[in-house]
């Protein structure tokens, strides 16, 4: 406990409740899970949208060999960095603020 506790427990624990509230655990806890969420939810969105960029730059290759027989690629380094910043920004910043579900403690 932070208030009455000793200094050697404080040094020894995992968690200090600054508070002396057990209940403060419990809404640690549904914070964390609504984190790592979070976090599932944006790498899911990455994985797709990156995904569909490299469908993209396959077909590109693949257009390339067979009718030009030159290596060209569709989308420059640069174009792929603007790309992923402009469009994945707003979303994950969305997606890593969205509140917990309500059966997040279940």
């Amino acid at each position: 406990m932070g208030l009455n506790g000793s200094e050697v427990t404080k040094d020894s624990a995992d968690i200090v409740l600054m508070d002396d509230n057990f209940g403060t655990i419990i809404v640690a806890i549904e914070e964390g899970r609504r984190v790592f969420a979070n976090i599932g939810k944006i790498m899911l969105h990455l994985l797709t949208n990156n995904f569909s960029l490299v469908i993209v730059l396959v077909f590109g290759l693949i257009y390339s060999f067979f009718v030009d027989d030159m290596i060209v690629f569709p989308l420059s380094p640069m174009q792929i960095l603007w790309l992923n910043v402009v469009t994945d920004t707003p979303v994950n910043c969305a997606l890593g603020n969205e509140p917990a579900t309500p059966d997040i403690m279940a």
